[in-house]
């Protein structure tokens, strides 16, 4: 698995070469690869056997379209319809279904200067080209108008594989260089005046801050961000998309460590899994704060779903919110199990379709406590299955975060089984949890280890 996305670059040469290759720059800066395809084999077969294998290797496709058509293969088949080398790109795209976003140029003088040698095109190119913008405003795909370069490289930042791209050094385990990086791009965003990026700055300095156990920092600097939305977009007061994921759940801390502190610790004969556990720190308090964070999620989900062409990674993080902060309130004692049930299954199929993998680990720990829970423990469709599908993606990149969070899931939800314990022992995933929490400087997760070696080495002694 590649832990950078690539994102295939697409638009007309000689419209848009010097665009591209900026497109290229941002891109690349933000984290991702770019596949920037720079000529063609003028066969039709040829050119459509690449892009079809370039494509399929790309996570994403940047779209950029003006009012040239631009080259097109020749050879083509009586029966396939003319098209240019970039309007393949889109179809290609779009049938092996790729997350494509759009970028329109506002009118015909948005472009790269133009070429003394450049012909103009035939009537039916210049029709064709018209029905293409046409067309790809109708499709269900993202799309944005550009009013210059600048104005195109601000956008391309904004789109979801790119702002994810911006997380991969926390993934990766480099947790304090990823405060300090965060921390210095805060800086640059305040003193350009760009207010976009300066949000978005915000909510990545907060996340790499939450995971460093700096809690107080990290939800003051969610907060700040938050109010910029608001002020930027006021029917829009809250953080959503992934940036709203990434606040929800430092919001869900408190009661995700309550939720275990219950379930590491076995019912009392005739007690319920429903039931309120009287010997530990769950309350009425922390189950209204999961019930805010589910109206959160709700509304932001709301609003995602009334947006043209909105991400699917967009939509499954919120209905993987809802099933956290769901799953949380039925262990604190407050809710039905159900509620979370019905979200999970939303967020991991929208999680697969968005092909974005360095998420999906995190709807597979969700869904594996919750089949511990219902009863399918072992086997396929298990929460050990789930376990082991998040390990083979975690240990790939390696995700290090993920691979400590999986090994301290491992050991909570199957110490009570330890005759039957599906990997090595709990005894040899907590102290590997450990260790890689002690590298990452994954400080998050200190009060939640501290739990599970208390419930379950204590436990396993006896």
């Amino acid at each position: 698995m590649k832990t950078r996305p690539t994102i295939f670059i697409s638009g007309v040469s000689h419209e848009f070469g010097s665009f591209r290759d900026a497109v290229e720059n941002e891109i690349e800066m933000k984290g991702c690869f770019a596949e920037n395809q720079l000529g063609f084999h003028p066969d039709y077969s040829t050119v459509e056997e690449m892009l079809r294998r370039r494509l399929h290797d790309s996570d994403a496709v940047i779209h950029i379209v003006g009012f040239r058509f631009g080259a097109e293969p020749n050879q083509r088949p009586a029966n396939a319809p003319r098209r240019s080398y970039t309007q393949m790109e889109f179809d290609i795209a779009r049938e092996l279904q790729k997350p494509v976003y759009v970028f329109l140029s506002a009118d015909a003088t948005v472009r790269q200067p133009q070429n003394p040698n450049e012909q103009p095109e035939d009537d039916d190119a210049e029709a064709l080209q018209r029905a293409h913008r046409d067309a790809v405003q109708k499709t269900n795909h993202l799309y944005y108008f550009f009013k210059d370069l600048a104005d195109l490289c601000k956008l391309v930042a904004e789109i979801p594989p790119v702002q994810a791209a911006r997380f991969l050094e926390l993934l990766l385990g480099e947790v304090s260089g990823a405060v300090q990086n965060a921390a210095q791009s805060v800086i640059h965003a305040a003193r350009s005046g760009d207010a976009l990026e300066l949000k978005f700055d915000l909510t990545v300095l907060a996340t790499a801050l939450h995971q460093a156990g700096r809690r107080k920092e990290a939800e003051a600097r969610f907060q700040e961000a938050e109010q910029m939305q608001a002020d930027r977009q006021p029917t829009y007061p809250l953080l959503y998309s992934l940036q709203g994921f990434l606040y929800c759940d430092l919001l869900l801390t408190e009661a995700e460590r309550a939720a275990w502190q219950r379930f590491v610790v076995p019912p009392l004969d005739g007690q319920s899994i429903q039931e309120p556990c009287k010997c530990m720190t769950t309350n009425e308090a922390l189950a209204a704060n999961c019930r805010a964070v589910s109206e959160r999620a709700a509304q932001t989900l709301k609003w995602e779903e009334g947006m043209r062409g909105a991400p699917f990674l967009d939509i499954a993080l919120s209905h993987l919110t809802l099933s956290r902060a769901a799953l949380y309130e039925a262990l604190l004692g407050y809710s039905d199990i159900q509620n979370s049930e019905s979200e999970i299954d939303a967020a991991v199929s929208g999680l697969r379709i968005a092909g974005q993998q360095q998420y999906f680990p995190l709807a597979l720990l969700t869904r594996a406590w919750l089949r511990s829970l219902t009863g399918s423990r072992i086997g396929p469709e298990s929460a050990q299955s789930d376990l082991d599908e998040a390990w083979e993606i975690a240990e790939r990149g390696p995700m290090k975060l993920y691979m400590a969070d999986i090994l301290l899931y491992r050991a909570r939800l199957f110490f009570f089984y330890e005759q039957q314990y599906p990997w090595q022992s709990p005894q040899d995933d907590l102290a590997a949890a450990e260790k890689l929490i002690k590298d990452c400087g994954y400080h998050r997760r200190d009060e939640e280890l501290a739990d599970a070696k208390r419930a379950i080495l204590g436990q396993s002694l006896r």
